[in-house]
């Protein structure tokens, strides 16, 4: 296991249990976090039966008796039943169940040893949010305890749900729908011929009435559907693989990019692409796939910066986090914290700890070892160096 120093010195161990797939655990004891090898997918049986062994074999290798058990919010993900399952067994035993993305902008806090409050931005395919909706594209005022969720990516319909991850098409439709409000019909763009009359019918009528589509703001699969709208990927094996196809085409260089609306609902800044959709279906006529990409590209990193500025004046925050697995994006990382250090801030990234899922699990030990010390007084503080 990976061992990494904490900024704090915590009385309770935690067993973290991470995500569901492509996922770690850790385990917290004083100020040393140990983080394991990474598991492809709980739901495949022989694997969560050597999750389970391996962490049974390294809590015993260490020493370590937690007392505090972690696990995602999501209902449905193997590691949290294991872990509300541990915690119901066993006396004695805290189980804090802690939000996704919180956990992504935590495990780059602590790998870089911050303290107070930051501007997290985590950027991924999928993750439970604390209204019950598909979290993904999310902007957080966070610290080591708790987070409020200061901005997102504005909410599209997934038609078919979890169908919609392997099939990018799925995704371009329902930012189509969105951009031109329901009226796809009138849209020239190839997409539609590739989807046929019936599919455009059906799922016309899935996001009208959001039927078996559920609302994301998924940065991950805004990704998705321009690779779909592009003609890059309709259709994939695996999550990410649209994305990985849509960064490789993208041009070397250049400085263009779409527009995009910023819209405040209930103090919260909603983050809309409407007008990037639209231009992108203009460009298609005109510019090369490449060209787009790389628009594309600019235009998500410009936008984390502008929302950014905006949190900095209304939370007097300077500190941006960037974690997610969609950071794992080379010219969006670049593009992104260029335009971050050109706006003044200082910029934080993973370095020893993946962005993705392997270290979702580091965040939740950490958030769930404050969330019981807060109870008591810290025993030591001391600076991470």
């Amino acid at each position: 296991m990976t061992p990494l120093k904490l900024p704090s010195f915590f009385k309770h161990s935690v067993l973290a249990l991470g995500s569901e797939t492509n996922t770690t655990f850790s385990l917290l004891n004083k100020d040393t976090v140990f983080l394991s090898n990474p598991y492809q997918d709980l739901k495949d049986l022989s694997v969560f039966e050597n999750f389970k062994n391996d962490i049974l074999k390294e809590r015993k290798s260490a020493g370590i008796k937690p007392d505090v058990i972690a696990c995602d919010m999501h209902p449905e993900y193997i590691s949290a039943k294991y872990g509300r399952d541990i915690a119901g067994e066993k006396k004695g035993i805290h189980l804090i169940e802690v939000q996704h993305h919180h956990a992504h902008v935590v495990s780059c806090m602590a790998e870089n040893g911050l303290r107070g409050e930051v501007i997290g931005v985590a950027f991924d395919g999928t993750g439970y949010g604390a209204d019950g909706k598909i979290w993904g594209g999310e902007f957080l005022i966070a610290g080591y305890k708790d987070f409020e969720r200061a901005a997102h990516i504005a909410y599209v319909p997934m038609p078919g749900g979890d169908k919609a991850v392997l099939e990018p098409i799925r995704m371009a439709f329902s930012y189509l729908y969105k951009a031109y409000k329901g009226n796809v019909s009138r849209v020239k763009a190839d997409i539609l011929r590739r989807l046929g009359k019936e599919k455009v019918g059906i799922f016309t009528r899935m996001a009208g009435k959001c039927v078996n589509s559920p609302l994301t703001s998924s940065a991950g699969r805004l990704f998705d559907a321009v690779a779909s709208l592009i003609g890059v990927k309709d259709s994939i094996s695996y999550e990410g693989e649209a994305a990985i196809a849509l960064e490789k085409i993208a041009a070397a260089e250049g400085e263009g990019r779409y527009d995009f609306r910023l819209l405040a609902n209930k103090g919260i800044i909603d983050i809309g692409f409407e007008s990037m959709i639209k231009e992108i279906i203009s460009d298609l006529r005109k510019e090369p796939a490449a060209v787009i990409s790389r628009k594309f590209h600019n235009t998500i990193a410009e936008a984390v910066a502008r929302v950014s500025v905006l949190l900095r004046k209304k939370q007097d925050l300077n500190k941006v986090v960037l974690s997610g697995g969609v950071f794992q994006n080379k010219i969006l990382l670049q593009e992104t914290k260029k335009r971050l250090l050109g706006a003044r801030f200082e910029v934080y990234l993973h370095s020893r700890v993946p962005s993705n899922d392997r270290g979702v699990s580091l965040g939740q030990a950490v958030i769930a070892a404050c969330k019981c010390e807060s109870k008591h007084r810290l025993t030591q503080i001391k600076r991470h160096r």
